[in-house]
């Protein structure tokens, strides 16, 4: 399903191209973001399927994110890597990169204070441009 997933979305940029959003392309105004509730083991199970796994990945797109990176890893078990959060680098006394430590970045670029909202989480301003 991956490449109708990305011819989709490679579509759906060039609509947003041409676009007109406030002051230039829609483009330049939206933030895509693709991702997974959950993820799935690495190893089959007894059915040759995949159980529910605590890692997922997402994908995001648009203005005021740092493209054509990976942010975070996982070690020989698959278990994710922690991270610092400020710069998006793995790092062993880092963080777990959440949910709401997406969010929280997602709402920093929107100018959205994300302590208002999320007062107990870190955002993850390392997913975002300087």
């Amino acid at each position: 399903n991956f490449q109708g997933l990305f011819l989709a979305l490679e579509s759906m940029m060039d609509a947003l191209a041409v676009t007109p959003g406030d002051s230039g392309p829609l483009s330049e105004e939206t933030i895509v973001v693709v991702l997974s509730e959950m993820g799935r083991t690495p190893q089959l199970n007894a059915k040759t399927g995949r159980d529910h796994w605590p890692y997922t990945s997402a994908m995001l797109i648009g203005p005021g994110i740092t493209g054509n990176r990976v942010v975070g890893g996982f070690n020989d078990y698959f278990y994710g890597e922690t991270l610092d959060l400020a710069s998006g680098e793995t790092h062993a006394d880092g963080r777990v990169l959440t949910s709401a430590g997406l969010g929280g970045a997602l709402l920093a670029l929107g100018d959205v204070d994300p302590g208002e909202f999320l007062p107990e989480h870190m955002p993850a301003l390392g997913l975002l441009s300087s």
